[in-house]
C-alpha cells in the first residue's frame, strides 16, 4: 500500500465540510479486496499435498468459487481423484488458513481498491465492506490499512453453507445503512457477486483476480481489470455522477 497517511488525509478532506454523497461503496474483502482467493488455493494446495491427485486452478475454479468449503469440498475431492477424507475438518483447516492470510502482512489492499477507497472517501461516500470471517479480522485489517477509525462498516456473515455473496445479503446491508439498492455500489470480484449486485438492483464495479478474469460481467457499470483504461477514480466518478448532498 502506498503512504497509510494518504487515506487518512483523503478522509480528512471528506470530513471537512458539510455535505456527503448519497451513494455507498460496498466492497467485497475476500472477493475483491485482498487476494483471499489465492490465498485459499494455496491453502487447500498444501493440504492436499499429500493425497495423490493434482489440484489445479481449473479445478479450484470450477468447483470452489463463492462457495464455503464445506459445500464444494466433495465435489473438489471427487474431481481430482481423492478419496474422501474427513470434510468438516478439512474445510475448518481451509478457512483457517484463510483467516491466518488475513491476519497477516501479506493481506494487503489491492491497487484498484486502495483507489477506490481514496476517491470515495474523497466523494464523502461511506463504505462497508462485506466478510464471511470474523468482524475483528477485518477490523484488523482496516488498521493495518491506515483506515481512520470508523471509515468504513464491517458486515460479517461468517458462512458455512451457502454461496456468498447473494443478493439478499447485498440488500441487508443496504437497509442497515437505511439507503437505497440503487445508492449502492458493489465493488465485486466474481460473476457471481457482481450477478448478485445486478439482481438486487444496486450498481457494479468489477475488480477481478486470477481466478476470474475469463468470466462474463455483462451488465456491470466498469470493469477494473489489468488492460481497463479508466482509473478507479474516474470509473467511480463514472458510476456516481450525482454531486454530494448536504
Amino acid at each position: 500500500m502506498s503512504s497509510e497517511s494518504e487515506i487518512v488525509e483523503e478522509k480528512t478532506k471528506a470530513d471537512a465540510g458539510a455535505s456527503y454523497s448519497p451513494f455507498v461503496l460496498l466492497v467485497e474483502l475476500e472477493g475483491a479486496a485482498v487476494a483471499a482467493r489465492r490465498a485459499e488455493y494455496d491453502a487447500l494446495k498444501s493440504l492436499l499435498a499429500g493425497s495423490n491427485g493434482k489440484l489445479t486452478p481449473h479445478h479450484f475454479v470450477r468447483h470452489a468459487l463463492n462457495q464455503p468449503p464445506a459445500q464444494y469440498l466433495p465435489g473438489l475431492l471427487d474431481a481430482i481423484g481423492v478419496a474422501k477424507k474427513s470434510v468438516d475438518q478439512l474445510a475448518e483447516e481451509v478457512r483457517n488458513g484463510v483467516a491466518l492470510y488475513l491476519s497477516s502482512s501479506e493481506a494487503a489492499l489491492r491497487p484498484q481498491i486502495e483507489e477506490l477507497i481514496m476517491a470515495a472517501s474523497a466523494k464523502k461516500m461511506r463504505i462497508g465492506f462485506v466478510t464471511t470471517h470474523r468482524e475483528s479480522i477485518a477490523q484488523n485489517l482496516m488498521v493495518k490499512w491506515g483506515l481512520p477509525e470508523n471509515a468504513a462498516q464491517v458486515f460479517a456473515f461468517e458462512n458455512y453453507e451457502k454461496q456468498f455473496p447473494r443478493a439478499d445479503i447485498l440488500l441487508k446491508m443496504a437497509k442497515s445503512l437505511s439507503c437505497t439498492p440503487r445508492q449502492c455500489v458493489v465493488v465485486a470480484g466474481s460473476q457471481f457477486s457482481a450477478k448478485a449486485a445486478l439482481s438486487a438492483g444496486m450498481r457494479c464495479m468489477v475488480v477481478p483476480d486470477e481466478f476470474t478474469a475469463f468470466q462474463d460481467f455483462s451488465g456491470a457499470d466498469v470493469i477494473l481489470d489489468d488492460e481497463a483504461d479508466i482509473q478507479p477514480a474516474d470509473a467511480l466518478n463514472r458510476v456516481t455522477p450525482m454531486k454530494a448532498i448536504g
